[in-house]
């Protein structure tokens, strides 16, 4: 059964356990019963400002709408996961090296400092021609 841990960040940086969920699904009404349970025993869940996700849309649909004044971040962890499992040689085509140059870029956007250094980064992205890395990056 999969388990859900609401995790949050204190005033001092300190990682505190909010509520834990063992649900039998992972389904939309699942996890907007899950979420509202939780909005219900606490009152002050209008005072989220940020949620990390993975990548799992559903999920960032529902803490969307639960959710209005939070932003929505994901999970680096996850991010530069997927991109190794989804840029391969296999799946898009390309060589080990076009591969390597990729990710190298990739990682380095998603450690940008600033939204220049992004967008700097994301023209050296486009400036390789690499285009079914640059349409899955695109489209994801």
């Amino acid at each position: 059964m999969p388990l859900y841990i609401l995790l949050g960040e204190d005033g001092n940086g300190h990682s505190e356990i909010f509520a834990t969920f063992l649900v039998a699904n992972e389904d939309k009404k699942m996890i907007e019963l899950m979420i509202r349970i939780f909005k219900k025993v606490n009152p002050n869940w209008e005072k989220t400002l940020n949620i990390m996700s993975d990548k799992d849309m559903t999920e960032r649909q529902v803490l969307g709408i639960e959710f209005p004044q939070a932003k929505l971040h994901l999970c680096l962890f996850h991010v530069l996961r997927t991109f190794r499992r989804e840029l391969t040689l296999e799946k898009l085509g390309i060589t080990s090296e076009e591969r390597r140059l990729c990710l190298e870029i990739l990682q380095k956007m998603t450690y940008a400092k600033t939204e220049e250094d992004y967008a700097s980064l994301y023209q050296s992205l486009k400036s390789t021609k690499i285009n079914s890395v640059i349409c899955y990056f695109e489209d994801n």
